[in-house]
């Protein structure tokens, strides 16, 4: 009679399929933050297991039903009053009001493009006239660049010259 009783609860044990937590969220296909949300409003308490927690087999029933309600609460419409109302326009109509509601956007997005058609050859202009206005400061620099050689050059030979004047000066003075 124990040896029936042991096997009959072994059987019992057998057929409750215990799960971590991470388990279930994986079989909910649900995060964790979710799957604990779902443990509290169903006042569902699992098992300590060392330091993880279980639930049973049918905890996680208990779980997926909660879970199917909430995805049904989910997908309700978002005008109801509107959900009764028939839809009294033809085809001919609302092809009409589409094509026009698309020509509208397409005149709009073709003077879009032509302003900025209209802004993009104006700054390439501008990027011209800077582009010409730094190649004349170029010309320019390369002139007084010249220049300041010739200079240079220039205050040498007077330089020279006013040493030669000197020298000749001085001795000129000394012979008298």
């Amino acid at each position: 009679m124990v040896r029936g009783t042991n096997f009959e609860l072994f059987n019992a044990m057998e057929s409750t399929i215990m799960m971590s937590l991470n388990q279930a969220a994986q079989i909910l296909q649900i995060g964790k933050p979710r799957l604990y949300r779902l443990i509290s409003e169903n006042e569902i308490t699992p098992t300590p297991d060392g330091n993880r927690r279980i639930l049973t087999d049918e905890q996680l029933k208990q779980l997926k039903k909660s879970l199917v309600r909430s995805k049904k609460k989910l997908v309700q419409p978002q005008f109801p009053e509107l959900q009764n109302q028939k839809v009294r326009t033809s085809s001919k109509n609302s092809s009409a009001k589409i094509s026009q509601s698309v020509r509208e956007l397409l005149n709009a997005k073709d003077s879009q493009i032509e302003h900025l058609q209209k802004l993009l050859e104006s700054e390439r202009a501008r990027l011209a006239a800077v582009r010409e206005n730094k190649e004349n400061y170029q010309v320019i620099l390369m002139g007084i660049q010249k220049v300041f050689g010739q200079l240079l050059q220039a205050s040498e030979v007077v330089k020279n010259f006013l040493n030669n004047y000197v020298e000749k000066f001085s001795r000129i003075s000394n012979r008298k």
